[in-house]
């Protein structure tokens, strides 16, 4: 087996790898140690601990709930989930696999709006802190707490996250799936950590080395991570005149005017190295619909995919509705809506002022319908 050397005084003592007597003694080092969650990686080190044991509810209301073992954020507010096994637990290989992708399926439709800033300043009352001065000592990068907050709320509507899978040791039916999915999903970062516990013959001394697995160089390029870049409105309507067209800029210009018209939605920003994208929505705690995205290539699509896991258009009927407000529009790709995803239009097809009216008087009207809802799921 394995060993690793400390320097105790003057001489080098050998330190033998040693398996975790129980899964819980690993999880209250990752809740206390959070830095051990960057394996490798230096610039993982940041994390705030939003809650252990944190509840997901799978499959809508009513249904089965799952409790993912540690909810982390990081300094950049995109969610860390964490699900952790010791490696002579079978499920690890993949039962846990589901399990996580479970509840990062579920993720935005139970923690939109301010649900997870609840979460932490509940934790912080409980035990006698100030929430926003912790976030500040946690996360170093962070000084605006409000516009941190609201960076995690746009990753969440976004699905934006980053999947840990954490063991002392890693097997390699694991880590071929870890790889697999992280080199093929775009938002989300899928990555295994294995923390090794070493503890020399007296078992006074312990030391701990995390290794990341999974983060390969195929699916850094897949993410764009080496290069990603944080849009405005400015940066996509120059990036639209540029590479597309002044029309299409100018359509964007009027969606954005309609939103500021409105006061009453929250802008969201995508990081895409190459491609911008805006999202404009509800991310309140009593009402939460992100309908549309635009996109700085000149389309803008319509979330039905997304929308359909939360209240009200996880009723068919209202997605139906909306579907027919839709069809109007000349230029407007819309399968049926029992297969509808992401149905997109082009910017330049917005631009009649008919077409442009229909658009948005879809989106007012799917504003009223999640207002109407508001209320606790």
């Amino acid at each position: 087996m394995a060993a690793v050397f400390s320097k105790q005084g003057d001489d080098y003592v050998a330190m033998a790898e040693t398996p975790y007597e129980h899964e819980a003694i690993l999880q209250e080092l990752l809740a206390r140690h959070p830095a051990l969650l960057a394996g490798d990686d230096a610039g993982g080190n940041d994390l705030l601990l939003i809650r252990r044991e944190a509840s997901v509810a799978l499959g809508g209301t009513g249904g089965p709930r799952g409790s993912l073992d540690h909810l982390f954020v990081n300094a950049a507010g995109v969610p860390t989930l964490v699900e952790v096994k010791r490696s002579a637990d079978s499920r690890i290989r993949r039962e846990v696999v589901g399990q996580l992708l479970d509840y990062a399926a579920n993720a935005a439709a139970n923690w939109g709006g301010d649900t997870l800033r609840q979460l932490f300043d509940q934790q912080c009352v409980e035990r006698g802190v100030d929430p926003d001065e912790t976030v500040r000592e946690s996360l170093a990068a962070v000084v605006d707490v409000d516009a941190f907050w609201a960076s995690v709320r746009g990753n969440v509507a976004a699905e934006r996250l980053r999947l840990v899978f954490v063991a002392d040791a890693i097997p390699s039916e694991l880590r071929r799936i870890v790889e697999y999915l992280n080199g093929q999903m775009t938002e989300t970062e899928v990555v295994a950590i294995e923390v090794k516990q070493y503890r020399d013959a007296t078992g006074a001394h312990q030391a701990l080395v995390p290794r990341l697995v999974g983060d390969t160089e195929a699916a850094r390029q897949t993410k764009g991570r080496a290069q990603t870049r944080r849009w405005d409105r400015e940066s996509i309507l120059a990036t639209l005149e540029q590479r597309v067209d002044g029309v299409a800029a100018e359509v964007a210009q009027r969606l954005f005017g309609w939103v500021d018209d409105r006061g009453d939605l929250r802008d969201s920003f995508g990081a895409g190295s190459k491609d911008g994208s805006f999202q404009a929505g509800y991310w309140d705690q009593e009402r939460y619909l992100w309908p549309f995205v635009l996109y700085s290539y000149g389309r803008v699509e319509v979330q039905f995919q997304h929308i359909a896991k939360r209240r009200p258009f996880d009723r068919p009927e209202l997605r139906e509705a909306l579907h027919s407000r839709l069809e109007v529009i000349r230029g407007f790709d819309l399968p049926p809506v029992s297969e509808a995803k992401r149905p997109a239009v082009d910017l330049v097809d917005l631009a009649p002022s008919d077409a442009f009216a229909a658009f948005t008087a879809a989106m007012d009207w799917a504003f009223e319908q999640a207002a109407a809802a508001a209320g606790p799921d």
